[in-house]
């Protein structure tokens, strides 16, 4: 009896370990992007949960949404200030600078999609005030799409497993804020539901964030500027 719980304890964790292995996808090649401003604005994330059956939109809070848009956040900010790159204090700035609180409200309320930057005459107004109140920072844009459906099972009886069915999509674009101009990109797709206390979680957001890089320290590459 003894090898048997044994061989199956094993096959359990040879089955999570393959299954792990293709749980973080990204869209994205591994070439480096360069950055020439150091200076970042982390814009807080746009949240969607969906329902996988009909795209129904569910509650953030159901999911810890609020927590997952939280971490991205802190994440990003720790693996951005490794790199190199400054990222500004949007509260700090919004007490000192009435018109850059003003122009940061007026890009939170366009709700920007990464990937469908649009301009309007307000975007790219608020965006020159938030270049000139921030010495060109750029602004970091994030989308989390969460689709949940049903949860993985297991049949102790006969072995039979039954994936996971819900994913996410982690989209990023960084936006030069002196003429609107996209200058990265990447996606990153999950499957889970994000949960600031997942491991995989964290891999994704830094997976999401690797090819960015400042250039700072001089690289001998091609610099986007």
């Amino acid at each position: 009896m003894l090898p048997a719980i044994v061989l199956l304890v094993t096959l359990l964790l040879f089955s999570s370990c393959a299954t792990t292995s293709q749980h973080i996808s990204s869209n994205s090649g591994k070439e480096a992007s360069y950055i020439a401003h150091e200076k970042i604005i982390i814009m807080p994330p746009i949240l969607k949960y969906m329902s996988i059956s009909n795209d129904a939109t569910l509650p953030q809070t159901n999911y810890k949404g609020e927590e997952a848009g939280v971490f991205l956040v802190s994440y990003s900010t720790e693996l951005l200030s490794k790199k190199g790159f400054s990222v500004l204090d949007t509260t700090a700035l919004s007490e000192k600078d009435s018109k850059f609180k003003t122009a940061y409200n007026g890009i939170l309320g366009e709700r920007i999609n990464p990937f469908r930057l649009s301009s309007t005459p307000e975007l790219a107004d608020d965006l020159k005030v938030l270049a000139e109140s921030s010495d060109n920072a750029d602004i970091l844009i994030f989308m989390v799409r969460v689709k949940v459906g049903p949860d993985g099972t297991w049949n102790p009886f006969n072995g039979a497993i039954t994936s996971n069915s819900s994913y996410t999509r982690l989209k990023a674009l960084l936006v030069e804020t002196k003429n609107g101009r996209s200058l990265w990109k990447n996606e990153v797709q999950l499957r889970e539901i994000p949960d600031p206390e997942s491991s995989d979680y964290k891999k994704a957001v830094k997976l999401l964030l690797e090819n960015l890089k400042t250039a700072k320290g001089g690289q001998n590459v091609q610099i986007i500027h």
